[in-house]
């Protein structure tokens, strides 16, 4: 290494700064968290497990109090067109999209690959009794 050379890296290292040690009391931000705690506390939803056709379903306990679900749900009570055609929306918010699609296979008619209205509307009015059976 030339004089010069050496010269240039003695000064790079004689001008940097001592690292800054962080006081043992400093708390971490929370926006710190390790993933897997954060992942853990979001997904800390109460739910509600029902079986209807031999087999368990299970129901977030904060999509029951959706107050934009409750037009639906009075439809669905009063019965009728209005009842009939609110039921997939209800069903949906009920169970969300991966428990939705796993019903209407379960629902689904092997011959003609649909779900029957009446079918569709039974299993959801059989799923509301299952969760809330004095209603």
């Amino acid at each position: 290494m030339t004089d010069a050379a050496a010269k240039a890296t003695a000064n790079k290292t004689a001008t940097q700064k001592p690292a800054v040690k962080k006081p043992v009391t400093a708390k971490t931000p929370q926006d710190h968290k390790p993933a897997d705690t954060a992942k853990e506390e979001a997904t800390e939803v109460e739910v509600l497990t029902v079986t209807v056709r031999d087999r368990e379903w299970t129901i977030k306990r904060d999509a029951l109090g959706d107050f934009e679900l409750l037009e639906d749900l009075g439809n669905m009570e009063r019965g009728g067109t209005p009842g009939v055609m609110s039921s997939p929306k209800v069903l949906r918010a009920m169970l969300g999209a991966q428990q939705m699609r796993e019903a209407m296979t379960l629902l689904r008619d092997p011959d003609t690959g649909r779900v029957d209205i009446n079918d569709g509307y039974e299993f959801v009015s059989d799923l509301m009794g299952a969760f809330n059976p004095n209603s």
